[in-house]
């Protein structure tokens, strides 16, 4: 079962060089696509995805600035595998990712979605230097129901994330902060309530920065998007399934309190 890994890539040529190549190279499985989104075309980027020299299959395109979503979208409409995943510049795979991904989609023949475990941290820097070295923690945890996937009980983050490919889902372009959760929501709306199993095994190095999507925003900007999938909660089939109002109401209400108190994010600060 063959595997199309998207990387949506906007002016990071460093981190993409640095540490997502040399984990793509080192798939012990060719049985993949690479499908690299280079958003806004810079032209570093450009050079080193065209000048890998690798028997491993590479789809290249350039865009203007289209933002993530977008991005990510136009990798879902190129790809040509039955299986459909996402890694980003900054985070890396451990040399069995394919392998034992396509492997465990073949043992669990009636599921249409998973992830295995990421190893996890949170990383700060100051003016280019890293000022502090996060903590390790796994996510999510291998115990880890679908109800909590859907509730937002667990941590779900989207590299590493394989399902089956399909032509109605696709990333919200109005959504950034929460981009990968409202994913999974139009997924779990898809494909049902008990199509995502974890895979027990640590395949992913997922490292954030206070640079990055999530390092860089604000409460404020939760809040915007957790009132827009409020708002437009009807359009998500999985909710008629896993009820939103005995949870979402309160997690708005406690985003508005950490606003009001003026709260930085955990993680993040030096």
């Amino acid at each position: 079962m063959k595997l199309s890994l998207i990387t949506a890539t906007h002016q990071r040529p460093n981190q993409l060089q640095q540490i997502l190549l040399p984990s793509i190279l080192a798939q012990t499985s060719h049985d993949f696509e690479w499908i690299v989104i280079n958003d806004g075309g810079d032209q570093e980027t450009k050079e080193i995805i065209t000048c890998i020299n690798s028997h491993i299959e590479i789809e290249y395109f350039e865009t203007p600035h289209i933002g993530l979503g977008a991005a990510r979208n136009l990798g879902l409409e190129k790809a040509t595998s039955k299986l459909v995943g996402f890694i980003d510049d900054d985070n890396c795979i451990y040399p069995e990712f394919v392998e034992k991904m396509c492997l465990f989609f073949q043992q669990n023949p009636t599921i249409h979605m998973a992830m295995p475990i990421q190893n996890r941290r949170r990383d700060v820097y100051q003016d280019g230097v890293l000022v502090k070295h996060g903590k390790h923690f796994i996510s999510p945890l291998p115990d880890s129901i679908n109800e909590d996937f859907i509730n937002h009980k667990v941590l779900f983050d989207s590299n590493g994330f394989i399902h089956k490919q399909n032509n109605k889902i696709r990333f919200n372009e109005k959504i950034l902060i929460y981009s990968d959760y409202e994913y999974l929501l139009r997924c779990f709306s898809e494909f049902g309530l008990n199509s995502f199993l974890v895979c027990n095994e640590i395949l992913v190095e997922y490292i954030q920065t206070n640079t990055g999507i999530i390092g860089n925003s604000t409460y404020k900007e939760w809040l915007n998007e957790l009132e827009y999938i409020w708002k437009n909660r009807f359009g998500y089939q999985i909710f008629t399934i896993v009820e939103p109002t005995t949870w979402l109401p309160e997690k708005i209400a406690k985003l508005k309190i950490k606003i009001r108190n003026n709260e930085k994010l955990p993680g993040f600060l030096i």
